[in-house]
C-alpha cells in the first residue's frame, strides 16, 4: 500500500494528470468521436459523471464515509490513514487509495462540456436536451488504469466500485443526469437512478431503468397517428385487465396542460371511475410547473393516446412507444448528428 505520507505535490501531479485526460476526453467528445477511438497512450479512461445543478464541493471526511459506505472500506478520516487506503485531495479533486485500486473524484463548478447548448441540439430527447442545458457543475468518479486493457469482468468491477461510490456522493435533489463516458451514453436522473448506481452492473442497470424517450413527434406523423388509434381501440381490453387485476404496472400516456405547457406524460393508474382515469405520474415531467414523478393528476378515457400493462412478465399495450423508438434511432449520446 502506498503510505498516507505520500508528498502533497506527488498526490497533486497525479491527480492533475487524469483530471487533463478526463478534460481531453471531454474535448474529443464534443468534437464528435467516441472517446473510445482516442488513441492516447495513458490507457482506458473509465468515467460515470453526474451532471449538477450546482456545485457540491468535495469534503475528505464526507468522502472516506461515503467509502466506507458504498465498499465497507476502512480509508481514514482525511487527516490519516485507514486500515484499508486513504484519501487525499482539495473540494475539487481527490484521490482515493483502496487496496490495489486508486480512484479519482472531481468535483468542478462549471457544465461539463464547453457549449451545453451546442451538445443540447444533437440530442433527440427532449428531457436529455433540458439535463445538458441545465446543468452548471459536475462529479464524477474515475478509475486509474494502467496500460493494459481491462477484460471484461475487471472493466464491470470497476464500474461497481465508481457506481457505488458516486451513489454515495451525489444528492438526489441536485443531479439532473449521469454521463458514462466509457460508453458515451448519457441518461436522465430519475428514481431508479441511485439502485442501479449500486447495482452488479451500473452500466446495464442504468440502461434498464431509462425512461421512456421523450421527443418531438409531429402530430400528422402517420405511425403516431395510427399507434394512437390502436391504443384507443384497444382500450377495453386494458379496463378489463385494469378490473380483474389481471396484471401489473397498469400505466397510461395522457395530455396534461399546465401553464400553458402541454405535455404528453405517463401515468400510474390507481383507479378509473365514470370516464375519468386517476393516478400519479410516472415520469419526472419536462416543463410543466408545479408537478413533479409521484404527483397525482386525472384525466378523462377519451384523452389517452397509450396504455400499458405488464402480464406474466410481458408488456401489453405501449402502442407509441415503438414510434417514438424509431424516431430516435440515433442514440442519445454526445456525438448524435
Amino acid at each position: 500500500m502506498i503510505g498516507y505520507g505520500l508528498a502533497a505535490v506527488g498526490v497533486g501531479l497525479l491527480i492533475g494528470l487524469v483530471f487533463w485526460r478526463v478534460v481531453r476526453s471531454r474535448e474529443t467528445l464534443v468534437g464528435g468521436q467516441s472517446p473510445k477511438a482516442d488513441s492516447d497512450e495513458s490507457g482506458r479512461l473509465i468515467s460515470i459523471v453526474a451532471l449538477l445543478k450546482r456545485e457540491q464541493p468535495l469534503d475528505l471526511v464526507l468522502l472516506a464515509a461515503a467509502a466506507r459506505r458504498a465498499w465497507g472500506a476502512d480509508l481514514g478520516d482525511g487527516s490519516s490513514e485507514g486500515e484499508d487506503g486513504f484519501v487525499a485531495g482539495t473540494p475539487l479533486n481527490a484521490l482515493l487509495r483502496w487496496s490495489d485500486r486508486m480512484i479519482l473524484v472531481h468535483s468542478i463548478p462549471k457544465p461539463y462540456v464547453n457549449d451545453p447548448a451546442e451538445v443540447a441540439r444533437k440530442l433527440r430527447d427532449i428531457r436529455l436536451r433540458n439535463v445538458m442545458i441545465h446543468h452548471e457543475a459536475w462529479l464524477s468518479c474515475d478509475a486509474m488504469l494502467t496500460n493494459e486493457v481491462p477484460s471484461d469482468t475487471e472493466l464491470q468491477r470497476w464500474y461497481r466500485v465508481l457506481g457505488r461510490l458516486l451513489a454515495q456522493l451525489i444528492d438526489e435533489e441536485n443531479c439532473l443526469g449521469i454521463f458514462v463516458l466509457d460508453e458515451n451514453r448519457l441518461y436522465a436522473f430519475n428514481r431508479e437512478t441511485v439502485k442501479a448506481l449500486q447495482s452488479d452492473d451500473p452500466r446495464r442497470s442504468l440502461e434498464q431503468s431509462a425512461e421512456v424517450l421523450v421527443v418531438a413527434v409531429r402530430d400528422d406523423d402517420p405511425r403516431m397517428q395510427a399507434a394512437v388509434e390502436e391504443a384507443r381501440r384497444r382500450w377495453p381490453e386494458f379496463e378489463r385487465a385494469f378490473r380483474s387485476g389481471a396484471g401489473e404496472l397498469f400505466g397510461v400516456k395522457a395530455p396534461i396542460r399546465r401553464n400553458e405547457e402541454t405535455e404528453f406524460i405517463w401515468i400510474e393508474v390507481t383507479a378509473i371511475e365514470g370516464g375519468i382515469i386517476y393516478g400519479k405520474l410516472a415520469n419526472e415531467p419536462v416543463n410543466l410547473t408545479g408537478l413533479r414523478l409521484g404527483s397525482r393528476v386525472q384525466v378523462p378515457v377519451r384523452r389517452v393516446n397509450d396504455w400499458s400493462y405488464l402480464c406474466n412478465d410481458e408488456l401489453v399495450g405501449a402502442f407509441t412507444v415503438k414510434v417514438l423508438r424509431e424516431a430516435s434511432r440515433e442514440e442519445n449520446n454526445f456525438d448524435s448528428e
